[in-house]
């Protein structure tokens, strides 16, 4: 294969790695029942250059299990399925099948003040992507200025560890956590060797404060990982990732208000030629500032409703790709349809450009779940 064709494939690859990398993260809630949810979310994007357009339509159907085994320990499971087609130059590319199963299994003792959990990632989802439409998908799919809830469906067999504790200094309360993540090599594309994302550690500090009838909290998150193999060679490093994080929230009984914002510093990510031997450094994501706020009213009907926004801008990177901005708008409804029964639905509109203003973007994206306790 030529270096720059598996180039491209090693970044989408490294790319929805990355863009998916989420820190576990677990809150055991005394008497807590079992519950479970089930989402449809369709998630549409349309990138205009001049008179060229490329439309990306994602279905994704994620589910989840949560099951209180004792006192202070829990288990949930997460699975899904999802399909995403790309319309390019009169062309039509698709992938889609079932995601991965993830199991996540917390502990809290030391009267709450220490979390521990140990995760599974169980390789049932799709995987081995043919050459011809598939990897064209998986291309978009890693692109950070579109957002999507199913970046990567499969990988291979995963396990983390988790832990992390809290305790209280005054008035603040603060803890920190510490995530290992073990990852197995998998058949990534169809005839090549098996890829090996490499091992990564989140480590995360944070802080709580009530501020009369709000709530401020702010923590910092540090993601390094190690070199992705191929074959056993060194293909691709993501380079490390320093998130701040700082949120207000607050209201009453009958309204919700939240704003948060995050910054996203990421290092320089690397390339390997087929021998293992440093190809190039280069950032392949910019830095990212999001900003978001929502505000909720509940009635005494049990409707709960109120809209939301957020505003993305991601720095352009040093392989050409110039500064994004995307605006979302949303509006968002629920309500209790039984005492155990619950149904939302949100909808979402997106607006900006990308490549410093050359390719406008804009996109929605409606999301229905059903959630309840049993």
């Amino acid at each position: 294969m030529h270096d720059r064709s598996r180039f491209l494939l090693i970044l989408c690859l490294g790319g929805a790695c990355l863009l998916s990398a989420v820190p576990a993260a677990g809150q055991i809630i005394y008497g807590q029942e079992a519950a479970g949810n089930l989402d449809i979310i369709g998630t549409h994007w349309k990138m205009t250059l001049d008179q060229n357009e490329v439309t990306i339509d994602q279905w994704a159907i994620p589910a989840g299990v949560f099951v209180p085994l004792r006192e202070n320990l829990e288990a949930r499971v997460i699975v899904g399925y999802a399909t995403t087609t790309v319309k390019q130059l009169g062309q039509e590319f698709n992938l889609q099948g079932l995601s991965d199963m993830r199991l996540q299994v917390t502990h809290a003792f030391a009267r709450d003040r220490l979390l521990a959990g140990v995760g599974l990632n169980l390789p049932v989802g799709h995987k081995a992507l043919n050459l011809d439409e598939e990897w064209v998908v998986m291309n978009y799919l890693s692109q950070s200025f579109l957002s999507f809830p199913v970046r990567n469906l499969g990988e291979g067999f995963g396990l983390n560890l988790m832990f992390g504790g809290a305790t209280e200094l005054g008035d603040n309360r603060v803890g920190a956590t510490a995530t290992y993540d073990m990852k197995g090599s998998y058949e990534a594309y169809l005839g090549e060797e098996k890829y090996n994302p490499g091992n990564a550690l989140n480590l995360t500090a944070g802080l709580q404060r009530e501020l009369g009838p709000r709530l401020f909290s702010g923590d910092v998150t540090l993601t390094v990982s190690a070199d992705d193999k191929q074959g056993g060679v060194p293909v691709f490093s993501r380079g490390e990732q320093l998130a701040f994080h700082a949120g207000l929230s607050g209201g009453s009984t009958t309204r919700r208000y939240r704003a948060d914002a995050t910054y996203l510093a990421r290092g320089r990510n690397t390339a390997f030629d087929p021998a293992g031997v440093l190809l190039q450094q280069l950032k392949v994501y910019g830095n990212e500032f999001i900003v978001a706020g929502s505000h909720d009213w509940t009635s005494q009907q049990g409707w709960t409703y109120g809209p939301a926004a957020d505003l993305r801008l991601i720095a352009g990177n040093e392989i050409g790709l110039g500064k994004s901005t995307i605006l979302g708008l949303d509006g968002h409804v629920s309500r209790a349809l039984t005492s155990t029964v619950n149904l939302g639905l949100a909808l979402k509109y997106f607006t900006g450009s990308t490549h410093a203003g050359e390719v406008d973007l804009s996109g929605f994206q409606a999301w229905l779940t059903a959630s309840g306790t049993f």
